[in-house]
């Protein structure tokens, strides 16, 4: 289920652009999953490299476009 939700977040996030993570919420229907799995599937997203936090909230989907080596 948690692969689902980041695949969810990670095509919003490509077709739009970064979004604040409200507004992100709002687009992929967050409020009819349970409780807590956004913030899950934000920290999972990010583990794996599908998802970036930014700052003042924001995220965005990771793509060969903007991926970075690690450091």
């Amino acid at each position: 289920m948690l692969d689902a939700e980041v695949r969810r977040l990670r095509r919003m996030l490509v077709w739009s652009g970064p979004l604040s993570r409200e507004l992100l919420a709002e687009r992929c229907a967050t409020r009819r999953w349970r409780e807590g799995s956004l913030d899950e599937a934000l920290r999972h997203g990010v583990s794996c490299g599908a998802l970036r936090l930014l700052p003042l909230g924001y995220v965005a989907a990771v793509t060969e476009r903007n991926r970075q080596p690690l450091a």
